[in-house]
């Protein structure tokens, strides 16, 4: 449990910086939790902006991660001396049983997801770019370019900065206990903002429902970033609302920085930008509360866009110096990304014509239910469950709220048109990648569905039955949903073991990745120097050396865009890659781009087969090969 240890001196670090920037701003929250989230939020995306400076100065040695964690936690002590006094332990005897309940299930959610982070790293995302990219970085000691092999490394990475910073001082269970941890803040900050308009029973069962999530529950405990994503987005909301109810600038500016964290984690976190001012000038527009003029509006709307970047610059600097194009992957006009050609643009839009064609499927399947589920019942099943029937129950209770539009609290107001422009925006998104977008979502979402769920509560006795009703229903659906998805994937029950140490680590990831096995040979005998074009298979992370993948690198697509072998094998041998690895898994091999290197007698006159274990296979470069 020594990862525990590293998270937590890595909380106690962050809490440091995020309350000297707070400092800075002053502001003063009026909770200590308030202040607990505000702290290590921002604290934590400071951390990160540290961790990219560290890298650009090529300083990714353990000995550099213990000395900062060392020094901030001196540092914590000293803040700790005036924190400690105002701290209030809870008094159960001061709580009624339904509050003493609910604390217990919110506990029980968090102590299950962090308990989730302890299995080995299998996600295809993670093992593809989360934890590949601070693999790298750690190998080589700094901010490594790997924008040729892999051209979607340019993306922002807040979080994997974080996750960088976890494995050298630890090791991977660290980076994903950090994910989990975000969690946790989101879930808070999800109470906290409940809190604000109605009873603490009511703010505790938000953090629930959020916590509760089945795709909470899926991404918590994995090195992903979603989660990361869905908190910086609430935690930005909740203190533009502070700043709308107090009409402070520090709080409009703690706004404009958690915004630019939101879109340092991912892309999608800039629609936050959009989402803030439309929220504001809908709210005045229909309701006189909040008073500001449209001049106002666009004074505040500018300072908060040109905070926004200054935190999200060196993001765009570091894509820029790596690619030519500060937001890349994505095209700009009259501007060339050094790591992008019209292949793996036919193949990044490509992607998302495949899964509109998946959803397509789904809504056919789901118009003709009774034929499709004599036919295939578990297809029916599994289409029911993507449309996120976790998501619409919420929707669902949220659209009580229209009605009473005008005698609704401002604030609810505005979180209210936040989420449905949220949703208008992002409906398209949504259907081709719904997890993904759903995610920082859900914390608005929850927000206004516990928010309702007050309000009927506070009805007569029928009401309150119902609503029960309706509130057990969701979660148990939920956690069924979350057990089956968990199960599919390798995991949930079947993890225990890993967990808990009676099965080894070795043999729980032999046992879920066919392509694992491979990585003892290539690891004892290739070098961290060496290069491998990898042909179907992305998930590198176990890999001690560097992968180009063929359908995302300049370096690689090459074998999918000529049928000259000599050709090919001239631009592998001049971008230095002797090695091929191709996976024959029946997933990847059905959406396969085509490349004459299928054809197995090219590969037995050109190429020496050096290891396989029946699904994956290693190649070299024979050195007579012409080219």
């Amino acid at each position: 449990m020594i990862e525990l240890f590293w998270l937590l001196t890595i909380i106690c670090g962050a809490f440091t910086l995020g309350r000297r920037v707070v400092r800075c701003f002053k502001i003063q929250p009026g909770y200590l939790l308030e202040e607990f989230v505000l702290n290590v939020g921002i604290g934590l995306g400071t951390l990160s902006l540290i961790m990219l400076g560290l890298g650009f100065s090529k300083l990714f040695y353990p000995a550099v991660a213990y000395t900062l964690i060392i020094l901030l936690n001196i540092l914590f002590v000293y803040e700790l001396r005036n924190f400690l006094p105002r701290i209030k332990f809870i008094n159960l005897k001061g709580l009624d049983k339904v509050t003493i309940f609910l604390l217990i299930i919110f506990s029980l959610c968090t102590f299950l997801n962090f308990l989730k982070a302890y299995i080995p790293p299998v996600t295809s995302d993670v093992l593809t770019y989360h934890l590949t990219l601070p693999r790298y970085f750690i190998e080589f000691h700094k901010i490594y370019d790997v924008s040729k092999m892999f051209a979607l490394s340019e993306l922002p990475f807040l979080l994997e900065m974080l996750f960088t910073l976890g494995m050298l001082v630890g090791n991977d269970l660290v980076a994903q206990l950090i994910h989990s941890f975000y969690g946790l803040l989101g879930a808070l900050t999800i109470g906290l903002i409940t809190r604000k308009f109605t009873t603490l029973k009511i703010s505790i069962l938000s953090a629930i429902i959020f916590i509760s999530l089945p795709s909470i529950i899926s991404y918590s405990g994995t090195a992903m970033v979603d989660i990361g994503l869905a908190f910086y987005m609430i935690l930005t909301v909740y203190t533009f609302l502070g700043w709308l109810e107090s009409s402070k600038k520090g709080w409009l500016i703690i706004s404009a920085v958690t915004c630019g964290l939101s879109i340092s984690t991912k892309y999608w976190g800039g629609i936050t930008l959009i989402l803030l001012p439309l929220s504001i000038i809908f709210v005045k527009i229909t309701k006189r509360e909040i008073r500001l003029n449209f001049t106002s509006i666009f004074k505040y709307s500018l300072i908060f866009g040109l905070l926004f970047l200054l935190v999200f610059s060196p993001w765009m600097i570091k894509s820029y110096l790596h690619t030519n194009n500060p937001v890349s992957p994505f095209v700009l006009p009259g501007i060339k990304s050094s790591n992008w050609n019209s292949f793996i643009n036919k193949g990044w839009n490509s992607s998302f014509k495949i899964s509109q064609m998946e959803f397509m499927s789904r809504v056919q399947t789901i118009m003709n239910f009774k034929r499709c589920y004599q036919k295939d019942p578990a297809r029916v099943i599994h289409s029911l469950l993507y449309f996120n029937m976790q998501f619409f129950p919420l929707f669902f209770l949220v659209l009580f709220l229209l009605p009473c539009f005008k005698k609704n609290p401002p604030g609810i107001n505005f979180i209210l048109i936040f989420t449905l422009i949220h949703f208008l925006i992002g409906s398209k998104p949504a259907f081709l990648d719904d997890r993904h977008f759903f995610v920082p979502l859900s914390p608005t979402l929850c927000v206004l569905s516990a928010y309702t769920l007050g309000k009927i509560f506070q009805k007569s006795k029928l009401h309150k039955q119902i609503a029960v009703i309706v509130l057990i229903g969701l979660i148990c659906s939920w956690w069924a949903y979350a057990y089956a998805f968990l199960t599919a994937k390798g995991w949930s029950h079947r993890a225990l073991p890993v967990i808990f140490g009676v099965e080894s680590r070795d043999i729980f990831l032999r046992g879920n990745l066919d392509f694992y096995s491979m990585a003892d040979y290539i690891n004892t005998h290739l070098s961290i120097s060496d290069k491998v074009l990898s042909i179907n298979e992305n998930r590198t992370y176990y890999f001690k050396t560097q992968f180009v993948q063929s359908d995302f690198s300049l370096e690689g697509t090459i074998v999918h865009t000529s049928s000259n072998i000599n050709e090919i094998l001239s631009s592998l041998k001049k971008n230095n890659i002797h090695y091929i690895f191709i996976s024959r898994n029946e997933y990847f091999t059905q959406n396969r781009q085509p490349t004459i290197l299928w054809d197995e007698e090219i590969l037995n006159k050109y190429f020496d087969l050096l290891h396989t274990n029946g699904v994956c296979y290693l190649y070299k470069i024979k050195p007579d090969a012409k080219h």
